[in-house]
């Protein structure tokens, strides 16, 4: 079996991106130790726009799963999987994958138009036999998200009522 996984945190902050280290570090020992067949295609897309070929792992750096813009790791997975360079994509949970329910979907449909099924270790949950639960769990990280953010928009509008700096001083 040809394996990749897709990896991504939201932040760059030094928590985040241990996780993301572990997350590249847990696949690459993960296929290894199952004897995957070794893929050459991935990369490793930095906020900062650096990119870094990794074999196996497609990984984004810092940037949010709410939509597929600036998620460069994850168009090229897409790209690698329509000139059929693997047959699974392994992922640490729904939330890594997406936080947007339909484009969580369209993609999840054109893999598995592909006979590219995804697994997602937390739950023990893969596309092709539990897409119902898959989509619940999609639209749940959608609406968390959205929760997130209307806290984080409340607080800053809080502050700012108080007097406080929100950002960077002019």
């Amino acid at each position: 079996v040809r394996a990749v996984a897709y990896c991504r945190v939201s932040a760059n902050e030094s928590d985040q991106l241990n996780s993301l280290h572990n997350q590249i570090q847990h696949y690459t020992e993960l296929f290894r130790s199952k004897g995957f067949t070794p893929v050459k295609v991935g990369m490793f897309y930095k906020k900062n726009g650096e990119k870094l070929a990794l074999e196996g792992i497609f990984s984004d750096e810092g940037i949010t799963g709410t939509k597929k813009k600036n998620r460069k790791a994850f168009e090229y997975m897409m790209r690698c999987a329509e000139d059929g360079e693997f047959d699974v994509i392994f992922c640490k949970n729904v939330q890594r994958f997406t936080r947007n329910i339909a484009d969580g979907q369209n993609a999840l449909k054109r893999l598995k138009q592909l006979g590219i099924n995804v697994y997602f270790e937390d739950g023990g949950l893969n596309y092709f036999e539990h897409e119902d639960i898959i989509n619940l769990f999609m639209s749940i990280a959608q609406a968390e998200s959205r929760m997130k953010s209307a806290a984080v928009q409340f607080g800053i509008k809080k502050a700012q009522q108080q007097g406080k700096w929100t950002s960077n001083c002019p």
